[in-house]
C-alpha cells in the first residue's frame, strides 16, 4: 500500500471519505478510502447504508465494498437494509457474505428461497463459511435447485461437510 496515499486519506473527515468511495471513478483512491473509513468506523455505516439505496447500481457496490472494509460494526444495519428492501439485496447480502458475522445466518438462510438466482447463490456461498449440522441439512435441500451455481454450492457444501 501506498503510505503517502494512505496518510492523504487518513486526514479526509468522513464526508470526504464518503464522497471519495461513492464517486470517484478511481477505484484505488476508492478502495484507500474504504481502508481509511475502517477506523471510522461508527462514523461512516449510515451514509454507506443509505448509499445502498442509491438507483446508481455503481454506488451500491461502492457502498457494499465499503460497508465490507468496516466490518461487524455495519452488520446490524446491513441485515436491516436487507430486511427493509429485499427485492434489491445483493450488494448488501453480498457484504454480509464478505464480514461473515453468525448475526447474518438466519438471514442467508432465507435468501437461498429469494426469487433471485443470484441471491441465493451469495447466501449459500455465505453459509459455507458455518459447519453446523442445520446448514449441512439445508444446504442439502438445495442440491437440486434451479439455478447451476446454487447447485454447485450445495454440492460443495455437502462435500465439505462429508457423507450425507
Amino acid at each position: 500500500m501506498d503510505l503517502h496515499m494512505r496518510e492523504v486519506h487518513e486526514q479526509k473527515n468522513v464526508t470526504e471519505l464518503i464522497e471519495t468511495v461513492l464517486e470517484r471513478s478511481n477505484y484505488i483512491d476508492a478502495m484507500y478510502a474504504c481502508i481509511a473509513l475502517k477506523d471510522r468506523r461508527s462514523q461512516g455505516v449510515m451514509p454507506l447504508i443509505q448509499a445502498l439505496k442509491s438507483e446508481n447500481p455503481c454506488i451500491k457496490w461502492r457502498a457494499a465494498a465499503a460497508l465490507q472494509h468496516i466490518g461487524e460494526p455495519a452488520v446490524e444495519e446491513l441485515i436491516n437494509a436487507v430486511n427493509e428492501n429485499s427485492s434489491d439485496m445483493t450488494p448488501t447480502l453480498w457484504a454480509l457474505g464478505q464480514i461473515g458475522d453468525a448475526r447474518s445466518v438466519d438471514l442467508f438462510v432465507k435468501g437461498l428461497c429469494h426469487e433471485d438466482g443470484i441471491n441465493r447463490y451469495i447466501a449459500a456461498e455465505a453459509l459455507l463459511n458455518w459447519d453446523e449440522p442445520r446448514i449441512k441439512t439445508i444446504l442439502i435441500n438445495f442440491k437440486n435447485d434451479d439455478d447451476e451455481y446454487v447447485r454447485s454450492v450445495a454440492e460443495e457444501a455437502i462435500k465439505s461437510f462429508g457423507p450425507k
